[in-house]
């Protein structure tokens, strides 16, 4: 019987795929036995795998690389293995899947392709312990969407035609804006990257060279002085708590603070000299922001309620839902959630020419481009500025 040689060389330009078989004699057991590993190269890459077996020095045919005639049977055993390794590399490249190291570690070992939705909740188990509620709510709102698209998705299977698969269904089945579609891209982004962290799968398709998702360019909602005044109005007309969510609201427009540090806000973070010193639970960087007239009557109203909060709690979505009606109320058209008062915030410190960094200072942002939209005056007040310039007047 003539036995194949242990070797396989799989080229198609596109792809390389070769395995050898080696005698590992630096790893001897004390019976003088010597380990055999397939080494296979994917793509340039070469790597390690244990077949279990062991073999006298003697036994083994270095010109071959192979067990000698007289270990049959493990020659036939390794031939076997070997094949089936060919076998699982041919049969992804031909239904044009991706295959990775990985991969092939996973199939010699007898590992099933791993799930991606197990991975995915031990994700989100992790990100809860590091992550505020409403990003971990994002990632959820995600998870939905892909179990909606496919009950199952194996990690193998991600590769850019299921981006694009996935982002059709966003688009077109869902009818999801750029805006929603965006967001659900970036979280599985995410977590694909550190499937690609942990070698799990060899590259992330949403890069620009395969699949890139722009991020959509938004206009902050704000309100000026008089639509503020409006809900102002309304503090002691309506109800004792639909008044204690105007008094939020107020803050914000007032201090610039998120409803993260609103809801979190301490006592003791009301300084003796007149300001508010808090350390921002998004970005962890402490702001101070001075206490103005308003801001005092808002901590006046509370002082003596409790003695570690200033606001009671409240989640934010009952927060915004209150503003709805508050809103309503106040004829004012215009989507406002409790983050509208942070813009509003920025909005009239820039109205008010207050010098772009001490906004950003004063808002905690790590990038003044992100105070920048704050600053830009609108065509009004540009022309009022130009007009006022005496050698502008005059043409010659």
């Amino acid at each position: 019987m003539v036995l194949t040689v242990i070797s396989i060389e799989i080229n198609d330009m596109k792809n390389y795929f070769k395995v050898r078989l080696v005698l590992r004699k630096d790893k001897r057991r004390n019976d003088g036995k010597c380990a055999i590993y397939f080494y296979p190269n994917l793509n340039g890459r070469e790597f390690k795998l244990s077949t279990g077996k062991w073999l006298e020095i003697s036994n083994w045919d270095f010109k071959q690389r192979k067990p000698k005639s007289n270990c049959a049977n493990l020659r036939r055993t390794l031939n076997r293995e070997l094949m089936d390794i060919e076998d699982f590399y041919s049969d992804r490249i031909a239904r044009n899947k991706t295959v990775t190291i990985e991969m092939v570690k996973s199939f010699y070992r007898g590992v099933d392709e791993q799930d991606f939705y197990p991975y995915y909740d031990k994700f989100l188990t992790l990100k809860k312990r590091t992550e505020k509620e409403s990003t971990v709510k994002s990632y959820i709102g995600t998870l939905n969407h892909l179990k909606k698209f496919r009950r199952r998705i194996l990690i193998n299977e991600i590769d850019v035609n299921f981006i694009e698969a996935f982002d059709y269904y966003l688009r077109v089945k869902v009818n999801m804006g750029n805006g929603g579609a965006w967001a659900r891209h970036k979280n599985l982004k995410t977590v694909i990257n550190k499937l690609v962290k942990e070698k799990l799968l060899e590259s992330n398709p949403y890069s620009k060279d395969e699949f890139y998702v722009p991020r959509p360019k938004s206009e902050p909602t704000f309100l000026d002085e008089y639509e503020i005044e409006k809900i102002a109005y309304l503090r002691d007309r309506l109800s004792p708590k639909m008044g204690v969510n105007i008094d939020r609201f107020l803050f914000a427009c007032f201090t610039g603070f998120r409803y993260s540090d609103m809801v979190t806000l301490k006592w003791s973070d009301v300084k003796k000299n007149g300001t508010i010193r808090k350390r921002m639970i998004k970005t962890r960087n402490e702001v101070v922001v001075p206490i103005s007239e308003g801001v005092q009557e808002i901590l006046n109203r509370y002082e003596g309620k409790s003695n570690e909060l200033v606001f009671p709690k409240i989640s934010n979505d009952k927060v915004n839902k209150a503003l709805r009606i508050i809103c309503k109320l106040a004829k004012l058209n215009k989507h406002v959630t409790y983050h509208v008062g942070r813009h509003s915030f920025g909005y009239l410190l820039g109205k008010n020419s207050i010098n772009a960094f001490k906004i950003m200072e004063l808002m905690g942002h790590t990038n003044v481009k992100q105070t920048m939209v704050y600053v830009q005056a609108d065509v009004k007040d540009l022309s009022s500025a130009i007009m006022s310039i005496e050698l502008f007047k005059k043409a010659s």
